[in-house]
């Protein structure tokens, strides 16, 4: 989340000064990796660079030698050996038993893919990049040829193969529905096609209601983290830009308003902590029926009970599907006490919801820690064809 924001950020300043800059994307995983596809960094001239792609034994490797590695003009996918015992070109010995594929690319000033990923964070909407990372035989392709689709399905690219952008088409469409990423074989006669589809997620939408002290922390923790950050609350001489000057919005609630003029729409994570009994019986009433992505409320669990009571008697009962979707008390279990160690708690809980996890210790797991990408096979023609 941070990592894309910071990258856009910073290709648009380097091609505001007409620099080049180089773009290494992990495209491919075998075995144990400390970053997953789609990992990014771009790396400047002056060797600079922004975001990563490993936990630090890759970046250093590239800073030095990515213009070298990129001398014939055209993208290429470089193999990074960490299982390898000898520290050689593409062994480097790091005993992390993963092979990493990166692709290396130029992002110069008019790139298509660098104004798609900031078009696709400013709008706050999905895009899916399908891009070729590697081309065997006779398929008439090459490696680093994208096809960009945005939320209302419109494609752009550099792709003329028919039946090859057909066949992406399908695959990114899927995506679009989705999420996530994919990796994806097409044969082509005695050859094949491999390309790695991603989404380009927006930043996640974080509505935080309170202006508490222990909101500060939170919406600073939160934006670090790349959310995009709106506090909401009733309390006009708290509920100011200059306490909260890292979120995006600060709203003020006029006496009796329950909602920002925007309500939070069904993928946004809400966070309710007014400290205020009556406001967050209100907020609850106006949040529940809808299907938020997360709805998690600070205090203790009676409290919610009591509220969740009030809700359901009367005859203007609430009635509400996916009680699960309710997260009360907020927070995961990790004995937290102060604002600070609160808001490591409530966001952990977000980040586990989010990746479908339930927030244990990774000692504890027997499966990979992150989700592997098993290469979906397709056919594009018969040989016939060819």
């Amino acid at each position: 989340m941070h990592e894309l924001r910071t990258i856009a950020a910073a290709w648009a300043v380097l091609a505001a000064r007409g620099e080049e800059a180089v773009l290494a994307t992990v495209v491919k995983v075998e075995g144990s990796s400390y970053r997953c596809p789609g990992a990014r960094m771009l790396i400047a001239q002056d060797g600079r660079y922004w975001g990563t792609i490993s936990g630090g034994c890759l970046e250093g490797n590239l800073v030095k030698k990515v213009w070298w590695y990129l001398r014939g003009g055209v993208p290429i996918v470089k193999i990074y050996d960490t299982a390898a015992e000898e520290n050689g070109e593409l062994g480097f010995g790091l005993g992390c038993q993963g092979v990493i594929h990166v692709l290396l690319e130029h992002l110069g000033r008019d790139s298509s893919f660098a104004k798609f990923l900031t078009c696709c964070l400013a709008s706050r909407r999905r895009g899916v990049v399908a891009t070729l990372i590697g081309v065997a035989g006779c398929a008439p392709a090459s490696v680093g040829q994208r096809l960009l689709v945005n939320q209302d399905g419109e494609v752009s690219g550099g792709l003329l193969n028919t039946h090859l952008l057909e066949a992406l088409r399908v695959d990114a469409d899927e995506i679009r529905a989705q999420g996530g990423s994919q990796l994806v074989t097409y044969g082509w006669c005695e050859g094949a096609i491999e390309a790695f589809v991603e989404a380009i997620e927006p930043p996640p939408v974080l509505v935080i209601f309170g202006v508490g002290h222990d909101t500060v922390p939170l919406v600073r923790l939160a934006k670090e983290l790349g959310y995009d950050v709106t506090v909401a609350g009733y309390h006009s001489l708290t509920v100011t830009a200059a306490r909260f000057p890292t979120a995006d919005r600060v709203i003020a609630l006029p006496s009796g308003s329950l909602l920002p003029a925007a309500l939070p729409n069904e993928q946004a994570l809400v966070v309710l902590m007014t400290h205020n009994y009556a406001s967050d019986l209100k907020l609850l009433k106006a949040l529940l029926p809808r299907k938020l992505a997360y709805l998690g409320v600070l205090g203790p669990r009676a409290r919610t009970e009591r509220m969740l009571k009030e809700l359901s008697v009367g005859s203007n009962s609430l009635h509400f599907d996916g009680p699960e979707r309710l997260y009360a008390p907020i927070g995961l279990d990790i004995g937290a006490g102060t604002p600070q160690t609160i808001a490591l708690a409530i966001l952990a809980e977000i980040q586990a919801v989010q990746a479908g996890r339930c927030g244990g210790m990774l000692r504890d797991r027997r499966e990979p820690i992150h989700l592997r990408l098993d290469p979906i096979e397709r056919k594009l023609q018969p040989e016939s064809t060819c």
